[in-house]
């Protein structure tokens, strides 16, 4: 465990809490709510039955270093405390092996103050019990987090709105290279890798990466998705924000995916997925004596992504600390901006691709591809205006009641004695005007950037169906450009045969042998016989065309005489 700054002395640190429960009281509580079956209880549990499951398996892989996975690293920290208090903020990490009795121990947010508490990756049940106990969490937030299994599918998540009131989730999308000398062809279309989900009894590597979903673009680039929960949970007078990310170790420790060596060669890409790039005004003027330089005999890690330094000690740097300490949703303003920022690039990406392939193939089966690929990226595109869309819908509740919004100042008593200039209701009521105003604009500024990413998403939808539209239309023109010509060939062929069938009746009448034909026969009794024989089937083929004409005729013919 450390810590960014000193701990407060043991006098200092809060009391104990006399409402704690134990882990193993958390789980037996989801147990038995899991118990309650629809024969008995209108508000049942049967969905909890893998969480349950879950949170009771005493085969974890908590702290025993014997249980991690070949190839792990030895520590990962799996959780991240941000403590904003008066004094300023304190950074607390804890450790995947060690740090359970660190976190037993570590102090409730105080009076008026926050904590951002960052879960990074898989947990184990072990972290599960303790988190859902220490902060009396919701295990509808688990149960939309964690990727468990269920034996009978109840069909709850997505959950309603009302249901998932104090949850909220986002979605990052990191964008990935394929190496091309071993990249499969995807021509024709994007392939969807399903994420991989545990049952209660079969557990990931504590820390893992969680991947939502694989999308498959092209020879050169994929993606993935991974989620970002969010809760938060009043304690007294304090509050904290308990967010669930995905992104844990890098994806080359443990689950296997499209990232997967077979498609990669490490040593030669320096890294496999894209940095997300968040833009900050004169951002390259601040903090540059830092040294923010790495070491060159820095490890290399090609499969590392930006979301791992959400939590760490660059979050907020930007943000004002004391309205970060008393507004919730200004405190999470980093995480909205981060999944904006990598929203923005996945839509870039595909709007490029989109450019660099329209019109590039002119046969059928090559068009055929490039429709099945449109008809695939634009059902991702529309899945991303939908999460962008329940973005949008979470920043515009920001006033909710379980939001921690800053509280108006109290007007003063006037049996108290008066305070100093700096304690002043003037003083104070400015202060809250501040922060509200701090944090109407950077909310107003959220809003605007998912807008404008849904105006973007919706515009690349909109493209992708005019291009579908449109190689629809050049199909159907070439299949009937394509039906003609066989209609043609038909023609000629029907008419050849036309053709052949009179002289064939001839042919076959002088060759039956009968005796009143005679047996010395010349040739022209046969031409002769063939040409009004040749003459009729025509007549009677072309016959409606032969009254057209002759009643046309007949009517130019009234015409001169009169």
């Amino acid at each position: 465990m450390a810590n960014l700054q000193p701990p407060s002395a043991p006098g200092s640190r809060n009391p104990p809490d006399p409402n704690r429960h134990a882990p193993r009281d958390y789980a037996a509580a989801v147990h038995r709510h899991s118990l309650r079956s629809k024969e008995h209880h209108l508000f049942t549990g049967t969905n909890y039955r893998s969480l349950a499951l879950f949170l009771r398996n005493k085969n974890s892989r908590a702290s025993a270093g014997a249980g991690q996975a070949p190839g792990l690293s030895r520590e990962h920290d799996i959780l991240i405390i941000h403590d904003l208090t008066p004094a300023g903020r304190r950074i607390t990490r804890f450790n995947s092996l060690t740090g359970l009795q660190d976190f037993h121990n570590h102090p409730l947010p105080a009076d008026h103050c926050g904590q951002l508490v960052f879960l990074r990756g898989l947990p184990s049940p072990e972290w599960v019990n303790a988190i859902g106990a220490r902060y009396r969490v919701d295990p509808e937030l688990f149960w939309q987090h964690l990727p468990l299994t269920s034996g009978h599918a109840t069909f709850d998540l997505p959950a309603l709105a009302s249901a998932a009131c104090n949850i909220a989730k986002l979605t990052v999308t990191s964008i990935g290279h394929r190496t091309v000398g071993h990249a499969q062809s995807v021509h024709g279309g994007s392939s969807v890798l399903e994420p991989t989900r545990m049952s209660g009894s079969v557990l990931g590597p504590v820390g893992q990466s969680i991947v939502r979903k694989v999308s498959i673009h092209d020879e050169q680039n994929f993606s993935i998705e991974q989620d970002v929960h969010i809760s938060i949970i009043k304690r007294g007078e304090g509050w904290l924000a308990l967010i669930l990310i995905d992104s844990g170790r890098d994806l080359d420790e443990g689950w296997v995916g499209a990232w997967d060596s077979s498609l990669h060669q490490c040593s030669r890409v320096e890294e496999i997925f894209s940095p997300v790039i968040m833009k900050e005004p004169r951002v390259c003027f601040q903090g540059a004596d830092e040294g923010e330089n790495p070491p060159v005999t820095a490890q290399r890690r090609p499969f590392s992504q930006s979301t791992s330094l959400l939590s760490g000690e660059q979050y907020g740097y930007y943000l004002h600390a004391p309205t970060m300490r008393v507004d919730a949703f200004y405190a999470l303003h980093d995480v909205f901006a981060f999944v904006a920022s990598a929203e923005n690039q996945f839509l870039n990406m595909l709007n490029a691709k989109y450019l660099s392939n329209t019109r590039r193939y002119s046969t059928i089966s090559q068009l055929e591809k490039e429709l099945t690929n449109l008809r695939y990226h634009n059902m991702i595109v529309r899945d991303h205006a939908s999460q962008l869309q329940r973005t949008i819908d979470c920043i515009q509740n920001r006033w909710d009641p379980h939001w921690i919004r800053p509280k108006r100042p109290r007007p003063p008593n006037r049996q108290s004695p008066p305070a100093g200039p700096e304690q002043g209701p003037e003083h104070l009521l400015a202060a809250h005007e501040s922060e509200v105003q701090r944090t109407e604009a950077a909310a107003s500024m959220l809003l605007r950037d998912f807008h404008g990413l849904l105006r973007k998403a919706q515009e690349l939808s909109q493209r992708y169906n005019e291009r579908i539209d449109e190689i629809r239309t050049s199909n159907m023109l070439a299949e009937s450009r394509k039906a003609t010509e066989q209609a043609r060939s038909v023609t000629r062929l029907s008419l050849l045969a036309f053709l052949f069938l009179p002289l064939s009746f001839t042919t076959s009448f002088f060759g039956m042998n009968f005796r009143e034909l005679g047996p010395d026969l010349s040739l022209w009794i046969w031409a002769v016989t063939s040409v009004p024989v040749f003459v009729f089937a025509l007549l009677c083929c072309f016959w409606a065309d032969v009254v057209k004409g002759i009643s046309l005729f007949g009517r130019r013919g009234r015409k001169q005489s009169r």
